[in-house]
């Protein structure tokens, strides 16, 4: 979506701002669309950092891109992939050059396939699971009152979890998923 393609070139903008002076290459164009890290006269980094929508199989084509990454896929609407392998065809087999499918679940469909496969070895792909619990600000502080349940006491064995990250899920789960914690384990 275009709002999600914007929150993702503003997070750009954000460390292209916060780089010191000594680590910040130049730019001749730096929109919502693109930065490019070139001169005007042609010289620099001499790449680009395109910003765009899944919304239409011509993406990019005819392009070369060596760092690919395709976020919340699994939400795409691509139901023939045409979008998917055209953006992978831009990406060489070549030093240096990657994709990355990232996304949280949405049920069972092809990018769940596609994990599959990456799980079984039969693709390229390196089958990478980031879970809440690694996430360092995934804590609320507890109260003195503050107890774990039968379930959670488990999980906090198995996970070695904190109070304060079973605090988080809790009231997460609470507060967001209307205590669904089918939802919250899906998003």
């Amino acid at each position: 979506k275009e709002s999600s393609a914007s929150s993702i070139f503003n997070k750009n903008k954000i460390f292209y701002d916060n780089l010191p002076s000594k680590l910040k290459p130049q730019v001749d164009k730096f929109n919502s669309e693109q930065i490019s890290f070139n001169t005007k006269s042609g010289r620099g980094l001499r790449s680009k950092i395109f910003f765009g929508t899944a919304g239409g199989g011509e993406l990019f084509r005819g392009e070369t891109i060596l760092f690919l990454h395709k976020s919340e896929i699994a939400f795409w609407d691509d139901k023939e992939g045409v979008l998917k392998k055209s953006l992978n065809a831009t990406v060489p087999y070549a030093p240096f050059s990657c994709i990355i499918e990232e996304t949280t679940a949405n049920g069972y469909n092809e990018f769940k396939d596609n994990w599959d496969r990456s799980i079984r070895g039969e693709n390229s792909y390196v089958p990478l699971f980031v879970g809440w619990n690694e996430m360092e600000d995934y804590k609320v502080k507890c109260g003195s009152d503050f107890r774990l349940t039968e379930k959670e006491l488990k999980l906090q064995m198995e996970y070695d979890l904190t109070d304060e990250q079973l605090h988080w899920r809790r009231k997460k789960i609470n507060d967001d998923y209307e205590g669904n914690e089918l939802w919250f384990q899906q998003e």
